[in-house]
């Protein structure tokens, strides 16, 4: 290990002297060696090399130039090798020139003029130290024409010039002596060049190395007991330029005058005479400022003071901490509570400390903080004795805080207890509230027989009631029960527990600010009590029957580990085990007398013993099955021609077991024999019998069957004659009227959804007058809604009719009924009334889109127009040729449906304009044709539209 100091270039005048060390370490010894220029270093006159199993040197006296550069320390073991490289510069004056050079001719004209270089400063490092008390000269070598003026600045001061403290300068070189180097020379030094050629700077550091300042105090000690102390303090305010490696700390008993170092274990240094190096006696470096002291005499009072130390040597001691006696400290009192609070009072209450230091507490002293910004201040002007202290004159609305500090009777203060927290001095209300150890926050467990107890600290304003509750019952004390409650604490204490005694206790607080409960769970080991009832008794056999029932309430604290069963007849009084270890809350118990009467009981066991009993009621063993009764209601549907469902009611007695099934069976009425229907077991209640005779008539009945057997059968059904069924037809489907004239109505219609199995033989169509708004009815009118038949009785095959002989202008109603084999079928009718009229329409004639154009006929053809015709009533039709009458040569013909214009050998004369009007009295309709004669044409053109 090479010091710091090594790791940058050792720098030296020549004449001086050079000492290069290191620390070595390795196993096995490594073996060392110096090389210089790759040569190994040999002891000479003025060299001279060392070595130790620890350390090496190498030494160099009255140093030259020559003696400079790079000393190379290798180390070797088995375990590889280790190299170091100390640089070495020796400062000389360099050698004269030696000999003459050969001329040389200069091949431009020179003129000879001064030469200017600006300053240029030639620092191999900036920093320099040195001891307090020696002398330090700082050289800096410069380059500069013509010469540089030099300025002189510390810390951003310019430098002055004292006793000690001188600088100057030569054409190459700057010098800044310091005599009798102090701290106050320590600083960043600037040093400022220029010239007319420019300017420039350097910067110097300078550490002078000197012993600490005493460490700050006061001396802290701190966490004393009787035997030991913390000692704890602050760093010096100057370090003396260097890092502070140890601090040494002392007692003194106040008794004596000597003063002993107790902390010889901390890092302690020395500096070797006529040595810049400082070397390190132990590894363990200590940086805190605290220490830890023990061995202290109990009762005994002690002083202690620190001295700081660095690399250059012990610093001056801090000043002496107060006296302190070794004695084990007093613990706090518990935390303060405010028990009532008024507007300018409070009564605080607190614990008496655990332990008392050694010596009786024989006061407190209460101190109390005004929030937000107060301090703590001394409430109590006396002593207070008991533990509790009233605080008066306090400032309503305000808030307040307390803390107590015990002195027990050597003169020990306690450290302040926990605060109370924020308190509002004001008179208010309180809701209980209830402080109980964690303990009670889980299950309390006790043996049977031993005493248990449950307390609780009660708070609240006003004092709250309290109430010990078990379920919905409040306790009182008995014999085996105390219940004592005080104005601030709960408390119940329970002797010689038994297992009623476990259960969850509800500790109850009731004040007008509200309500508080805390429940606490009691479990008393004991044997379980008796298991919960009844015990059931079912799956009676005639030799077995099954037992069921459920755990105990109270298992005494322990898992129920098993039960005992056991059984006596009635007749007798002796019980016998079934089984003494049951791991379920059931039994199936065989091997009984059938006809005789059992009285069954259960015991639970756990690890505590066995419990109270479960008994049965007396049970009679017997065979409980027996063939199932009849099944009931058995009818008939969907009668076919091939098949029929029947459905039936399960019977009332199943005979004790489950129904597993039904028989079914049919009678043909000219047979004799019952015939099972079903192959499969039927376990529902309806089945379809298929494989029917068509035409023939049958009866069923049906049996069950359970795991006795067959039960007697049902009463048989009633006769049923296996044909499809035939109903009425359904109702015709979207009545409705087509049309209308002055004495008819045309009607229409859909066939049924539903023709009710036969096929539709015709229809009937019905009317009747009917009033509509706006409608006259004649005199002779029959009555409303009285239905008379339009049709034949017999009804129409079509799905359309017109109904005639209707009066005009009368509002009629109409239905429609579908017949089949069966008879009439439900009516439909039509939506509304209807008016017999004939419907108004206006006329139209529907040409063809090519006539609107001109139509070209070659001379010689023939034309034909067709036209159909719209319009009720027929409308009469005119034509014309250019608003005048048709010549002999056009033919026209009219209908009630169409008009045709036909013109046989078209010529010249017969272009035109020709115009066919339609008119009724709901209007009138034209329609314009333009023909166009050409040159003659053989053919015939017709037109229809």
């Amino acid at each position: 290990m090479v010091d710091a100091i090594f790791r940058d270039i050792v720098l030296l005048k020549a004449g001086e002297s050079f000492k290069l060390e290191a620390d070595i370490a390795g196993q096995p010894i490594p073996s060392m060696v110096w090389t210089k220029d790759g040569k190994e270093v040999e002891n000479t006159m003025k060299l001279e090399v060392r070595f130790t199993e620890l350390t090496t040197t190498l030494t160099n006296k009255e140093s030259i130039r020559t003696d400079g550069g790079k000393f190379v320390l290798t180390a070797t073991n088995v375990g590889g090798f280790a190299k170091h490289v100390f640089n070495v510069k020796v400062l000389d004056r360099p050698g004269r020139p030696k000999g003459t050079s050969d001329p040389r001719q200069i091949g431009v004209p020179v003129i000879v003029k001064d030469l200017v270089i600006a300053p240029v400063a030639k620092m191999l490092f900036s920093t320099f130290s040195v001891l307090a008390g020696e002398d330090l000269t700082v050289e800096v070598p410069f380059l500069a024409r013509p010469k540089a003026a030099a300025t002189w600045v510390k810390d951003g001061q310019p430098l002055k010039r004292t006793t000690r403290v001188n600088f100057d300068s030569t054409e190459t070189m700057l010098n800044l002596n310091i005599k009798e180097a102090t701290k106050d020379d320590v600083g960043q030094y600037l040093v400022i060049l220029g010239n007319t050629a420019g300017e420039t700077t350097v910067n110097i550091s300078i550490v002078v190395l000197d012993k600490p300042g005493q460490p700050r105090g006061p001396v802290k000690v701190e966490e004393v007991i009787s035997n030991s102390v913390i000692v704890s303090w602050n760093p010096p305010e100057y370090n003396g330029g260097c890092t502070i490696k140890n601090y040494i700390v002392e007692k003194r008993d106040t008794s004596t005058t000597n003063w002993m170092v107790v902390s010889p274990n901390l890092a302690r240094t020395k500096i070797k005479a006529g040595s810049i190096l400082w070397v390190k006696l132990n590894k363990s470096i200590i940086t805190d400022q605290t220490f830890k002291t023990t061995g202290l005499e109990p009762g005994m009072e002690y002083e202690f003071r620190v001295y700081a130390e660095n690399i250059v040597g012990i610093g001056k001691v801090s000043k002496v901490s107060e006296g302190q006696i070794a004695r084990d400290p007093c613990d706090p009192p518990g935390t303060p509570e405010a028990t009532k609070i008024t507007k300018d009072s409070m009564t605080i209450v607190w614990t008496k400390p655990e332990y008392d230091g050694g010596a009786k507490v024989t006061g407190y002293v209460v101190e109390k903080k005004e929030l937000p910004e107060g301090r703590w201040m001394k409430s109590n002007f006396t002593n207070v004795i008991e533990t509790e202290y009233v605080a008066t004159g306090l400032v309503q609305d305000n808030q307040y805080e307390f803390r107590v500090i015990a002195r027990n009777a050597a003169g020990v203060f306690s450290l302040p207890s926990y605060s109370t927290g924020p308190i509002t001095a004001r008179d208010e209300i309180e809701p209980p509230r209830i402080s109980i150890d964690p303990e009670y926050t889980k299950t309390v467990v006790v043996n049977a027989g031993d005493c248990f107890k449950i307390d609780a600290d009660v708070h609240g304003k006003p004092l709250p009631s309290i109430h010990w509750m078990k379920g919905e019952q409040e306790l009182g004390s008995t014999i085996h029960r105390e219940i004592k409650n005080t104005s601030n604490k709960a408390f119940i204490s329970v002797k010689e527990a038994k297992l009623s005694d476990g259960g969850e206790y509800i500790l109850v607080l009731k004040n007008p600010g509200g309500e508080k409960a805390v429940h606490i769970t009691v479990v008393v080991l004991d044997k379980p009590g008796e298991p919960l009832g009844p015990l059931v008794v079912t799956g009676i056999a005639k030799d077995c029957c099954c037992l069921a029932w459920k755990p105990p309430c109270q298992d005494g604290g322990s898992k129920i580990s098993h039960y005992i069963v056991q059984r006596r007849e009635t007749s007798r009084l002796v019980w016998t085990v079934i089984d003494s270890k049951v791991e379920n809350i059931c039994l199936k118990v065989t091997k009984l007398l059938e006809g005789d009467e059992y009285i069954f009981r259960v015991y639970a066991v756990n690890q505590f013993g066995v419990g109270a009993p479960l008994e049965s009621a007396p049970v009679l063993i017997k065979d409980p099955y027996v063939q199932p009764g009849s099944p009931k209601n058995l009818e008939v549907s969907d009668v076919k021609k091939d098949s029929m469902v029947l459905s039936w009611e399960a019977p009332s007695e199943d005979g004790g077991s489950l129904i597993t099934g039904y028989i079914i069976e049919k009678h043909d009425k000219e047979g004799v024999r019952w015939i099972r229907c079903n192959r499969q077991t039927v376990t529902h209640l309806t089945f379809k019998v298929t494989g029917l005779l068509e035409s023939h008539i049958y009866e069923f009945r049906v049996a069950a069957e359970n795991a006795v057997g067959v039960g007697e059968p049902s009463t048989p059904s009633v006769f049923y004659k296996a044909i499809d069924p035939v109903f009425q037809p359904g109702p015709p489907r979207n009545p409705r009227v087509t049309d209308t004239s002055k004495s008819s109505v045309f009607l229409s219609w859909g066939k049924p959804t539903k023709d009710g199995g036969s096929e539709i033989q015709g229809y009937i169509v019905e009317c009747c007058t009917s009033t509509e708004p706006g409608v006259q009815a004649e005199a002779v009118d029959a009555p409303a809604e009285e239905w008379k038949m339009c049709t034949p009785p017999t009804g129409v095959k079509t799905t359309k009719f017109e109904a005639g002989n209707l009066k005009e202008h009368q509002a009629y109603k109409f239905r429609v009924c579908a017949i089949n084999k069966v008879g009439v079928g439900e009516h439909a009718d039509v939506s509304g009334a209807v008016v017999v009229e004939d419907r108004k329409e206006e006329p139209d004639l529907d040409i063809d889109p090519e006539l609107r154009n001109i139509v070209t006929i070659k001379a010689g053809a023939s034309l034909r127009l067709f036209i159909p015709i719209k319009g009720r009533p027929t409308p009469a039709i005119k034509w014309n040729k250019d608003e005048a009458a048709l010549k002999e040569t056009a033919q026209v013909e009219i209908t009630s449906s169409y008009t045709s214009l036909v013109i046989d050998k078209m010529s010249r004369n017969d272009s035109g304009k020709y115009t066919v009007t339609a008119e009724n009295s709901s209007g009138t309709k034209s329609a314009l044709v333009v023909l166009k004669g050409q040159e003659k044409w053989s053919g015939v053109n017709t037109f229809k539209t």
